[in-house]
């Protein structure tokens, strides 16, 4: 499985250049087997910068989320685990919700798939894949 940063998902559902070839071909074969993911708290990132009017997308955010699923990308929620997962990356990253993303990707056992430079330098256990490739 893998879990698509929030930069990612954007970039993947909305055709984006900055997806790279490689990416764009390992997202459809997981596809096709429905083990492509995304973190509940990319909703409401979206939601924030879509509001904030960082990003313009076609339809509001429960819609877009709506065809995401439909689609067949799986949700992971947050939970309990995830969170003390991520208090151990805390001090290696400075953005509490690159922590979350990074340590649902460890609790799903997925591969976090990410253009995020900081966090593909990191040493932190989950297996990364540079999305801009």
């Amino acid at each position: 499985m893998i879990l698509l940063d929030t930069h990612v998902l954007i970039w993947h559902a909305l055709g984006d250049r900055r997806l790279g070839a490689r990416t764009r071909k390992l997202i459809e074969a997981k596809s096709s087997a429905s083990e492509v993911s995304f973190s509940a708290l990319s909703m409401w990132e979206l939601e924030l910068l879509s509001a904030a009017q960082r990003i313009r997308l076609d339809l509001p955010c429960e819609p877009w989320r709506m065809r995401l699923l439909g689609r067949g990308l799986r949700e992971v929620p947050i939970d309990g685990e995830i969170a003390l997962i991520a208090a151990r990356y805390r001090s290696a990253l400075i953005d509490p919700l690159d922590c979350l993303l990074a340590a649902a990707a460890v609790r799903t056992g997925a591969v976090f798939v990410t253009a995020d430079a900081r966090i593909l330098e990191w040493d932190l256990g989950p297996r990364l894949h540079d999305a801009s490739r």
